[in-house]
């Protein structure tokens, strides 16, 4: 039953004072594999234990992060907000300084088209026959001989 001692010792033990007396313990054991599997027991049972506690610690630390991240999501969602707000308010003082600037145009109820006071006369039209022959020195700068011209307004003539 010394060994039942021993683990009661143990289990009230820190980590730190339990690795300062397993090594004592062991020597002091009258059965020696089976004080070495009970201090392997105990080291596994200690490596889980903080391992457990780093995971928890894990755990925390994320939640933190996410805590941290939403608070930060809910900042920038009004952040723009307030952006936003700001940015109609510069745009509406904007257009009233740009009408204040402006003036009323005052329109006269009056006929866009006016008549003239003193009426012209039309000119009467008068039918007068078409000269072709005005027309023949200007063009590619050839002049035809005179018979040709002859030649070419008399079938021209005949062709109306």
């Amino acid at each position: 039953m010394v060994v039942h001692s021993y683990n009661e010792e143990i289990v009230d033990m820190s980590a730190h004072g339990r690795c300062d007396f397993i090594p004592s313990w062991i020597v002091m054991a009258p059965d020696k594999r089976k004080a070495l599997e009970e201090t392997k027991a105990y080291t596994t049972q200690s490596l889980a234990s903080v391992a457990y506690q780093i995971n928890a610690l894990a755990n925390n630390v994320l939640q933190l992060l996410d805590i941290q991240a939403s608070q930060l999501r809910r900042m920038e969602s009004s952040i723009n907000h307030i952006s936003q707000t700001v940015d109609i308010h510069k745009e509406k003082v904007a257009r009233r300084e740009i009408g204040i600037l402006t003036t009323n145009k005052n329109t006269a109820r009056s006929h866009k088209i006016i008549a003239p006071t003193n009426m012209e006369r039309p000119v009467r039209y008068i039918r007068k026959p078409i000269d072709y022959t005005v027309l023949d020195d200007v063009g590619h700068g050839v002049k035809a001989s005179s018979q040709v011209q002859e030649v070419l307004s008399y079938g021209a003539g005949r062709m109306y």
